[in-house]
């Protein structure tokens, strides 16, 4: 396992959303409802990137095929398919992720 620090904008308000590089992993990073949570920028589904998809609440939508997916790695999307997701903690300026 291997911690990354990441600068975010400050403030980084709830929908707010970055695309990190990440040590060969491109890395989504969002504000939902004041939690950050990271996910892994590939559908499972075909490969292709979701950082420009739509967020309705926790779901992303993919927008290549608008498959739906739970940013929060708590549930699986309507598509049955899970997101990679990683542990990340904010202390105000910089998020720090574990990527295993």
């Amino acid at each position: 396992m291997v911690e990354h620090c990441i600068e975010l904008p400050d403030p980084f308000p709830s929908g707010a959303r970055k695309l990190a590089f990440v040590d060969g992993h491109q890395i989504l990073i969002f504000n939902v409802a004041g939690t950050l949570h990271a996910v892994e920028n590939s559908c499972p589904h075909a490969g292709g990137s979701l950082a420009s998809g739509k967020l309705e609440g926790a779901m992303l939508r993919c927008p290549s095929h608008g498959l739906r997916f739970d940013v929060t790695g708590k549930g699986l999307g309507n598509s049955g398919l899970q997101l990679r997701s990683y542990p990340i903690e904010y202390d105000g300026a910089a998020a720090r992720i574990v990527i295993a």
